[in-house]
């Protein structure tokens, strides 16, 4: 070989090294690092959580254009259950959808990553990655209708897709 030919030979194979440690630099900033949550506050229990109506008014906001019964949440009960998943689970733990896709941020481009879209993309990322949950991301635009942005309908046509 002569000094040209090394030369041309090794730029290509520096270059290749260079653009691996770039990806491998890129993948490292785009893995999903999350701090684990910590227990704080208050513990409730059955004794203390109070009654229907005060946890409702303590950790809900509920509008007058709707209602909730005690029987469609019964707090005393849930008080009692695990709830607690763990991931690598072959079956479907985590369902993400959006009812209104198409709402975006003062700042969005056209770009999905920078729509409400592109919040469930992170959230699934980092439920996958770090937690290891089998998550569903329902990208599905509920709130197009017939081609037009129709926000009335979205919670009625999501319904489907949720099932």
């Amino acid at each position: 070989m002569t000094k040209k030919e090394v030369e041309t030979t090794a730029k290509p194979v520096e270059t290749t090294v260079k653009n691996n440690e770039k990806n491998n630099n890129k993948k490292k900033r785009n893995k999903a690092i999350v701090p684990m949550p910590k227990k704080s506050g208050k513990l409730y229990t059955e004794k203390n959580i109070g009654s229907f109506k005060e946890v409702i008014n303590r950790f809900y906001t509920v509008t007058n254009a709707t209602t909730i019964k005690e029987s469609d949440m019964p707090i005393k009960q849930a008080l009692n259950k695990e709830f607690k998943i763990t991931g690598n689970n072959k079956k479907p733990q985590i369902l993400i959808y959006h009812t209104h896709s198409m709402e975006d941020f003062s700042n969005t481009t056209k770009d999905e990553d920078t729509t409400i879209i592109g919040v469930g993309n992170r959230l699934a990322q980092i439920l996958r990655e770090q937690f290891g949950y089998n998550v569903i991301h329902d990208k599905t635009k509920y709130d197009i209708v017939n081609g037009k942005l129709d926000r009335h309908e979205a919670y009625t046509q999501s319904k489907a897709g949720v099932k």
